[in-house]
């Protein structure tokens, strides 16, 4: 059955019955009643699939229980909440990134405690939830201070012992207030916007990812005041105030300017935030083009604006971005050796250029952590699907990339859910 009739898009107020499609845009879907059951396919080793094996699916297999609301991929690991309020977890857990207190993997859906939970993120070994109530929650690997709970004295150190990384949160811990509206997590940073429209990121910082106009030094030791060197560059640039030379990193949320601010997708080493004026900013990173600006490889300190003012949805891949405007097409940019874009190539693009422009695109599948494919719903709610497929992400029964969009699975009912870089999670819903 399709949805496209009823979805209503608008900004996030807590409290309200609608179903949490995105973060990254702060956007809410109003969905018809119904069964909402979870397909997962792709990379299997670690639980992934939640299917109590460790085998390969390289086309959609339901995962046992019914109402979910949203999912996250993460890099071996996912999380995801129903429509009571109830948050799972499964898959690789060397870093207690799935919230339970401890370092054993699930291959099967492990519930988090509480039940007041709408929203999570899910990076390489970092986890974020997000509650009812509009308090923020984070567990996992903080090496670097990405998980923003002000932990200044640790740097990763495996302890063989448990089996897993010493510097860790393995429970879920509450970030600062009450008023976050969404978040987003890479490997090494983070970044959530509030209710008020300021945003906040945390994190490893040495290629500007964190958009605070400075760097911090890459390795522990080799900081320098008042310029550090930018590896990447090979040049000498302004260093922030972080907080140690030995380990550093912006180990709790800092502001970055603007009030305007309504939502955020972390990459690999870089980040975009979307304003309410339908303004795209990018900074950090820009390996093959990823800023979106028609600029080379070198990193990028402050937000700078991507062309055009109607754009309304972003959804970040390893290296680069798609992104959707007010009038429905879709765009992509960054690197595209495995036909991550979708624009029929390979070769990388500097600057948006349209993906497939005879459908009318209504949703972006959030894209998880480091992924090299893309994921869309049309005006149907039939998916689509792009880019790298070694591991049967692609939904598609082989294993070949795909260099243009291709329809998966059953041809409407499809509504929300993510691709990353082993495996992909999507929510259908029956009435």
């Amino acid at each position: 059955m399709a949805v496209s009739e009823n979805i209503k898009k608008k900004p996030l107020t807590l409290g309200e019955s609608y179903d949490l499609a995105r973060s990254g845009i702060g956007v809410y879907k109003a969905l018809d009643p119904g069964d909402k059951q979870l397909w997962m396919w792709g990379y299997n080793s670690h639980g992934e699939l939640a299917d109590s094996t460790r085998n390969y699916r390289s086309s959609p297999n339901q995962v046992p229980g019914t109402n979910w609301n949203n999912i996250a991929i993460g890099n071996h690991h996912m999380l995801a909440t129903k429509q009571d309020g109830t948050g799972w977890a499964w898959g690789y857990n060397n870093h207690s990134q799935l919230g339970d207190c401890g370092c054993t993997s699930q291959s099967s859906p492990n519930q988090l405690p509480g039940n007041n939970w709408c929203f999570m993120s899910a990076s390489d070994c970092t986890s974020f939830g997000m509650k009812t109530d509009g308090t923020l929650w984070a567990w996992g690997h903080n090496n670097w201070g990405q998980l923003g709970l002000t932990e200044t004295s640790c740097c990763c150190c495996w302890d063989e012992g448990v089996g897993c990384c010493r510097c860790r949160y393995a429970c879920p811990v509450q970030l600062g207030g009450n008023t976050w509206k969404c978040v987003s997590a890479t490997r090494h940073s983070a970044g959530g916007i509030k209710c008020d429209g300021t945003l906040w990121v945390w994190g490893h910082n040495s290629h500007g990812q964190l958009g605070l106009c400075c760097i911090c030094c890459e390795y522990p030791g080799t900081c320098c005041s008042p310029n550090c060197m930018n590896t990447n560059t090979g040049c000498y640039q302004p260093c922030c105030s972080c907080t140690t030379c030995s380990c550093p990193h912006f180990s709790s949320p800092t502001q970055i300017p603007g009030t305007n601010w309504t939502g955020i997708e972390t990459r690999c080493n870089g980040m975009y935030g979307l304003k309410t004026d339908g303004t795209l900013w990018s900074w950090g990173h820009g390996s093959h083009g990823s800023n979106g600006i028609n600029q080379g490889s070198g990193d990028i300190m402050c937000p700078v604006q991507i062309p055009g003012s109607n754009w309304i949805e972003i959804s970040a891949m390893s290296h680069g971005t798609h992104a959707r405007k007010n009038d429905n097409t879709l765009w992509g940019w960054g690197y595209n050796a495995h036909c991550e874009l979708g624009d029929t190539s390979s070769a990388p693009r500097s600057s948006p250029v349209q993906i497939f422009s005879s459908k009318t695109w209504i949703e972006l599948g959030q894209n998880g952590f480091a992924g090299y494919s893309g994921l869309a719903f049309d005006q149907d709610c039939a998916m689509w699907m792009w880019g790298h497929n070694d591991y049967g992400q692609l939904g598609i029964c082989c294993k070949s990339r795909m260099c243009s969009p291709v329809q998966v699975g059953p041809d409407c009912g499809w509504v929300c859910g993510g691709s990353g870089r082993h495996a992909t999670g999507v929510i259908r819903c029956f009435s």
